[in-house]
């Protein structure tokens, strides 16, 4: 007797969910019929539609252009995509890109604000700099027989950039 509660809570739980999927699941009012006048020759077919419906007759009534069949394949591929259990793997994929798209717009910034002629500038002042600096250890040392004193400044000068 004790348990009688409990289980008396879990049918009306049971219930309650049955009764929420069967009213999930139950049609709706059909709101195309506000759209179509009653005298409407097509206005019975439009009453009736339901999963029985037969869609030969409904596109007797249609005027359809004429690439609609493809219209409607394309559709039914993008909706698949849609429904496909990969969206996370589509998801991380456009995230991905979004990354590289990003991290080239930035690289373009960066290239289209580079200004190549104080870069220039920038190069044969220390081109200069280092011959001026080669120059003054030479004359310094020159009259000096210390081996291998030079030999660091000659190789250090002939790499430029």
């Amino acid at each position: 007797m004790t348990l009688f509660p409990l289980v008396q809570d879990a049918i009306e739980r049971v219930r309650t969910a049955l009764e929420g999927a069967i009213s999930a699941r139950t049609p709706g009012v059909n709101t195309l019929l506000a759209a179509f006048d009653r005298g409407c020759s097509i206005n019975a077919a439009i009453e009736t539609l339901g999963a029985a419906t037969d869609l030969d007759e409904i596109r007797a009534f249609a005027v359809l252009p004429e690439d609609a069949n493809s219209t409607i394949e394309s559709l039914i591929l993008e909706i698949d995509a849609l429904r496909s259990p990969n969206i996370q793997n589509e998801l991380k994929r456009a995230r991905d890109r979004a990354v590289v798209v990003n991290a080239l717009a930035v690289a373009v910034n960066t290239a289209a604000a580079f200004d190549l002629a104080t870069y220039d500038a920038y190069v044969r002042a220390r081109n200069d700099a280092a011959q001026r600096h080669t120059e003054a250890s030479t004359k310094a040392f020159e009259g000096l027989s210390i081996p291998g004193v030079l030999a660091a400044c000659r190789t250090n000068t002939k790499s430029k950039i």
